[in-house]
């Protein structure tokens, strides 16, 4: 299969990057069919990272291996002759795709080629059973769209998709002569690196107005519903009990598909849209009112709470290593309040960003932006800015909601499997217990690269 992603290669390239390259099996077939090129593996996850250069010294090419994101790669312009992706874009937001596609462009040079192999998109549209199968998040958002599409949109040219047997496709394109007057060129703007460049990039950069800022880590949010508690089957059972009491008949999957890391609001208000079920706000309040009570009388039942094991341990390390702390979550206030005065948590989160306080739900960035005000009103000496939070979550919404606020972000494998959560998040645990904190910190206290509005 990933021979296929080679075999679509025309150029002979002298630089290649292999955009999340997960534990580095396509970037060490990428060396091996191009010896004398400098090959890059790029990945969010410092684990897959870890796995990669095992597997490359035990091989022996000499591969470089950086950790960092694919839509904001901070590579200079123009430097790549090839880009390749295996297998991520099914995995992701298709927003995110498309601007991985855009970064793509920008980092190649003219006459480069992005190829990219991944499922095949015609197949997924006329076989729907597949996506039921595949329990991949975003996976019906990508086969409705189009790989060769986002690659015409970002301004490649000659680009083509072929079928490798029935289940995977490569989209292949070039950076034509006329790039820089592509879309692509114009969609410039604040972009962001855990890793320092060197030498001549360096000089690159200060010349386009590039400028190193200091970051440290001050501050970890916390999500609640699959972070702090193990409930989200509590929710799915009241949920479907709620859509039975309104003459509706659950489906199975829908949970995941609507609820998953996400309000109240917008998960009922989703699951009666998706039946034709349009209601005023008042019913709508009135319904999350009666979900609220049940969950409560539910919990009465309970003891102990379904709380994660080691919790309070890990947030005494945070305590001790001088962080501030908060949560955030699209959970009401009553039920968030409850549970940590039963378990004995509420006084090491002064700040709670609840579902009564804002409106927009994950993965929209409305909660975690309002946390860091509401911290840097509770800590005024704190000057608290975003990129110093590190969020902890277990969701796709919930990530993509703290990365959209400028965080980064350690997913935990509560509700989605590991290897999901790592291709999403910037760190991935099993547990809680498992993330090294002072790891964490020491990328955090590296440079970032960033660029001023005013030269965007």
């Amino acid at each position: 299969m990933r021979q296929a992603l080679i075999d679509a290669v025309r150029c002979q390239p002298r630089r290649i990057l292999d955009l999340d390259c997960g534990t580095g099996s396509m970037t060490l077939m990428l060396k091996q069919a191009f010896p004398g090129a400098e090959v890059i593996g790029l990945d969010l996850s410092p684990y897959m990272l870890v796995m990669a250069e095992y597997k490359a010294k035990k091989a022996g090419p000499d591969i470089q291996w950086r950790h960092g994101n694919a839509e904001r790669t901070g590579f200079p312009d123009a430097c790549f002759d090839l880009v390749a992706a295996s297998l991520l874009f099914h995995e992701t937001p298709h927003p995110v795709s498309q601007a991985i596609v855009r970064e793509s462009f920008r980092l190649l040079t003219t006459g480069g080629e992005i190829v990219v192999l991944d499922g095949n998109q015609k197949t997924l549209r006329q076989m729907d059973w597949l996506n039921d199968i595949f329990e991949e998040p975003q996976i019906k958002a990508y086969a409705a769209c189009s790989v060769g599409a986002w690659m015409g949109a970002a301004g490649f040219g000659a680009v083509r998709t072929e079928d490798i047997w029935w289940v995977h496709q490569v989209s292949h394109g070039v950076k034509p002569i006329s790039a820089s007057d592509s879309p692509a060129s114009a969609a410039r703007g604040v972009w962001q690196t855990t890793d320092t460049p060197a030498g001549g990039d360096e000089r690159r950069l200060a010349r386009s107005g590039v400028q190193h800022i200091s970051m440290t880590l001050k501050a970890v949010l916390f999500d609640f519903n699959g972070v702090i508690i193990n409930d989200e089957p509590i929710h799915e059972r009241l949920l479907e009990q709620l859509l039975i009491e309104e003459n509706l008949r659950p489906k199975r999957g829908e949970f995941r598909q609507f609820c998953l890391g996400r309000s109240d609001r917008a998960c009922i208000a989703d699951l009666l849209a998706i039946r034709g079920r349009i209601v005023s706000e008042s019913y709508l309040a009135a319904l999350m009112v009666r979900k609220a009570q049940a969950y409560q009388e539910y919990l009465q039942t309970l003891d102990p709470l379904p709380v994660y094991a080691g919790l309070e341990d890990f947030i005494l390390k945070l305590r001790g290593a001088g962080l501030a702390i908060a949560l955030v979550t699209g959970a009401l206030r009553l039920e968030v309040e409850e549970v940590l005065r039963r378990v004995g948590l509420a006084q090491y989160f002064p700040v709670i960003v609840a579902g009564d306080d804002i409106t927009a739900s994950k993965p929209e960035p409305d909660g975690y932006l309002l946390a860091v005000d509401r911290l840097n009103q509770f800590y005024p000496e704190l000057k608290l800015q975003s990129r110093e939070c590190l969020a902890i979550e277990d969701t796709p919404a919930g990530i993509q909601a703290a990365k959209r606020a400028g965080m980064q972000v350690v997913g935990v494998a509560n509700t989605y499997p590991l290897h999901m959560l790592q291709r999403q998040a910037n760190w991935a645990v099993d547990f809680l217990a498992d993330l090294e904190l002072e790891r964490v910190r020491k990328i955090f206290d590296k440079q970032v690269l960033t660029k001023s509005v005013g030269e965007c």
